[in-house]
């Protein structure tokens, strides 16, 4: 029998095939997170692979790497392309999780433990252990996984949950279901829906998330959603006045009613671009206010300002705009990246996450963790080094996962390559018209398309090699280099050599560079690192709260950090806007802009026995004094303080301290606890 490939060895062959370069197996080890064992193995499994099909075999060369060349390379894309996708294959832990939730809540007849194991391919003490994953997953959700006779397997929970949940799973696994690694019965259907949705998306001149009609046919596609659904009358009136609920009932006219406003919001909620301007009314102040009160809440919890405060806030405007009913009706879209995320911009997202707390209030509906990441990568995009207009460099990046995606892909390139004269972002449907460009980075494969570099949506330092070395030839530096050395190989190198010669001349180049690549932003060190016995003051005798602000930037005075008028735009911001740098009811982060005298990184910590009197009856305990000089550098400072301070259990610890050691102390544990 032939065997499909497993989903890593997958992914170390893309990764292989897109890096154009010698690549090491301590790399393919690294952009795994796997062992150097692991990926032999892996190699061996991918050889016996292309050997069964008659395609050259991955060659590992002494103190290179492995290194595909364009025949090689032209060969295993055509077998991707052309391979039967349903052969066997072996599912990941979680994967058999979402695929035991969806297909109970797909199912048509009773599902028993032996459709499982049929269905996965495992034993039955494999599923039985699957199974109490599936019921905890379910729990988080308020939804009851249950077992009878005759009835089988099945979720017991409000409809709009169970819905949530369904596309929220399925979007992961879409790929399965769609390459027919796992069966469905009803194909005949989806792909008349899914048709049916792809001329809908034509209609609209619309591009929708990769996977989300697929999952939308599929869904639509079953013939037990017997649950109604029912709209509020507002709701009713405004998704009726959309194109997306005209088409949804041109296409769909045998649908209910509800189900009908349910598939459009579906379309409203998942497209790569802006909202439709159909649906951008004038009169709509909710979404508008929401999205200011979150950018302000952002920035305030981050301490900056953002220069381009109207675009986030239009930006967000259009992505609150079909999220809040999206929010209010279950509708998931699912964040394969959200992992991805959290890990990648640990302390941006953490702050998002708490800007999001706030808008939580203000609508009474909670935010997943999904849909802080895309807000997180929608501020993320914003805050990244300013442009640096000097050299000719065009690059387009494409990333079917979302605007606000491909606007963090920038910022990290802009790190990369601060001389590029224009990068681009653009949706795949315009790559046509954009293909010009001389570097392509894409999330996905684009066939054809040249010098393209293939990424993930949230960069590894494996893929910041491989743009640094596409964009190599373009800037004038190695250019040079290469076209002397070039010059005076063709004297003494056989034609049909000369390509092999300058990518092992590229490589050379690339390696002497490797080790100052620039990384992703960086968000600085913590609050540890800044705070000792010249930044600490514990006071014991009354004092106004003017006083206890100049006091305690007297040490960011000494050692530069900031400048006399930065004290003074932070007294008058105080007395202007009121107590807004208070961050709970005790404690003040003291902060202004840093063109009002910010000058590097600082932070001053002061402890107040008789607290200090601040207008409107506020009183603080504990002050601080932050100096930042930038967007991104003090991030990491303020994930520490929301630690630490969002308990208040833990600012009457650190209150009730008597030295600066013990202060440290305590905060040293805390944020240890938290790690």
């Amino acid at each position: 029998m032939l065997y499909s490939l497993d989903s890593r060895c997958q992914e170390i062959l893309q990764f292989l095939l897109y890096t154009n370069d010698y690549i090491r197996i301590q790399d393919i080890a690294r952009e795994q997170n796997i062992s150097r064992r692991s990926v032999y193995y892996d190699l061996c499994k991918i050889n016996d692979w292309l050997e069964a099909h008659h395609v050259d075999v991955l060659i590992i060369e002494r103190n290179k790497g492995i290194f595909i060349g364009e025949k090689q390379h032209n060969d295993i894309i055509n077998l991707l392309k052309n391979f039967p996708q349903n052969s066997q294959y072996l599912f990941s832990p979680m994967e058999r999780v979402k695929i035991i939730i969806c297909t109970v809540l797909m199912k048509e007849h009773s599902v028993y433990i032996e459709d499982f194991m049929n269905l996965c391919q495992v034993s039955r003490n494999t599923i039985i252990s699957d199974l109490k994953v599936v019921s905890t997953r379910l729990q988080e959700s308020n939804l009851t996984f249950l077992y009878e006779n005759k009835k089988g397997y099945f979720i017991k929970g409000d409809v709009i949950r169970k819905r949530s949940v369904f596309f929220l799973m399925f979007i992961d696994i879409a790929d399965l279901y769609k390459k027919q690694i796992i069966k469905l019965h009803n194909w005949s259907k989806i792909q008349e829906i899914e048709s049916k949705l792809k001329s809908i998306e034509k209609e609209l001149h619309a591009e929708y998330v990769r996977g989300v009609l697929f999952s939308i046919a599929v869904f639509f596609s079953m013939n037990n959603r017997n649950e109604e659904l029912v709209f509020s009358i507002r709701d009713k009136m405004e998704i009726s006045h959309t194109n997306e609920f005209k088409l949804v009932s041109k296409y769909f006219s045998d649908i209910q009613e509800g189900e009908l406003y349910y598939l459009s919001l579906h379309l409203l909620g998942s497209r790569l671009q802006t909202v439709p301007m159909n649906l951008m009314k004038e009169n709509d102040q909710e979404s508008y206010l929401l999205a200011k009160s979150l950018v302000s809440e952002f920035s305030r919890i981050a301490c900056i300002e953002f220069k381009e405060v109207e675009e986030i806030e239009q930006t967000l405007f259009a992505h609150l705009k079909t999220s809040l009913y999206r929010y209010r009706y279950g509708i998931q879209l699912g964040n394969p990246m959200l992992d991805d995320i959290k890990s990648g911009y640990p302390e941006l997202f953490e702050i998002t996450k708490k800007a999001c707390e706030y808008l939580e209030q203000l609508i009474g509906v909670p935010i997943p963790d999904g849909e802080v990441a895309y807000i997180t990568l929608h501020f993320g995009g914003y805050m990244n080094a300013e442009k640096n207009n000097k050299g000719s460099l065009n690059i387009l990046i494409i990333c079917p996962n979302g605007i606000s995606t491909g606007n963090m892909l920038r910022g990290e390139v802009r790190i990369l390559l601060p001389h590029a004269d224009k990068i681009d972002v653009v949706p795949l449907n315009q790559y046509e018209m954009y293909k010009h460009y001389d570097v392509i980075i894409s999330t996905i494969s684009i066939e054809h398309a040249n010098n393209l570099v293939v990424v993930h949506p949230i960069l590894t330092d494996n893929d910041r090699v491989k743009i640094l070395r596409k964009c190599m030839k373009y800037e004038e530096q190695y250019n040079v280099k290469m076209k002397e050395v070039m010059d005076i190989a063709k004297k003494y190198i056989a034609e049909d050599q000369l390509d092999t010669f300058q990518n092992e001349l590229i490589h050379c180049f690339t390696k002497q560079e490797k080790q100052h690549i620039p990384q992703k932003q960086h968000y600085g060190e913590g609050m540890l690192f800044y705070l000792g016995e010249d930044t600490l003051k514990i006071c014991n005798e009354p004092i106004d709260w003017r006083s206890s602000l100049q006091i305690l930037s007297q040490p960011l005075l000494f050692k530069g950090c900031i400048e006399h008028s930065y004290i003074k735009a932070m007294i008058q911001r105080h007395e202007e806007l009121g107590p807004c740098m208070f961050i709970n009811d005790y404690v003040v982060l003291g902060h202004a802009k840093v063109e009002e005298g910010a000058k590097q990184l600082g932070l001053t910590m002061g402890i107040f026995h008789e607290p200090v009197l601040f207008e409107k009856g506020k009183q603080a305990k504990i002050i601080m004094i932050l100096s930042i000089e930038n967007q991104i550098s003090h991030l990491r400072i303020l994930n520490d303080i929301m630690t630490v301070f969002s308990n208040l259990q833990n600012v009457e610890h650190i209150y009730n301290c008597s030295t600066k050691q013990e202060v440290l102390t305590v905060i040293k544990d805390i944020l240890k606890d938290e790690v």
